[in-house]
């Protein structure tokens, strides 16, 4: 007998397959959960302490980003150190939705206001869209490894 493989029994066999596989994992994500629980109520310690060390490294993190932007702003150099860099990203801020809506019915391109759309367009329009302001913001980003090429010069 040959399996039919675009058969209604074949597709009942293969959903029960994937639901045997859910319910598995279901189980599995509760037995992590207590596991879990338990590895972080014998460790308190080491948790607590990686906690406060990530809110550091976070905080340091935008710290360096801020002065990098600063150091851009000042010097105009879009990379002042290894692993450090200025982006400019697109920024768009939804002020009016209704007026937005009356402006792609008057444009005839949407017919509901998908601000996703709405936003991916206005990039390309060469006139602004009522109801979006668009601008640019600066944004330093940090390379993972950059201590590493910081390491090779000298200030």
């Amino acid at each position: 007998m040959v399996k039919e493989k675009y058969s209604i029994a074949y597709l009942k066999r293969k959903a029960r397959r994937l639901q045997k596989a859910r319910d598995r994992q279901s189980q599995l994500d509760v037995e992590y959960r207590e596991s879990m629980g338990e590895w972080e109520e014998k460790n308190k310690k080491l948790v607590s302490r990686r906690g406060r060390i990530s809110r550091k490294v976070a905080e340091k993190e935008d710290e360096l980003r801020q002065l990098t932007v600063k150091v851009f702003e000042k010097t105009g150099n879009r990379e002042p150190a290894p692993g450090l860099g200025i982006r400019e990203i697109g920024s768009f801020e939804v002020t009016d939705d209704e007026e937005i809506l009356r402006w792609c019915i008057e444009h005839k391109l949407f017919l509901q206001a998908n601000l996703v759309e709405i936003r991916a367009f206005s990039k390309l329009w060469i006139t602004e869209i009522p109801g979006i302001e668009v601008g640019t913001a600066l944004t330093a980003s940090l390379s993972t490894n950059f201590h590493r090429q910081l390491d090779k010069e000298k200030d």
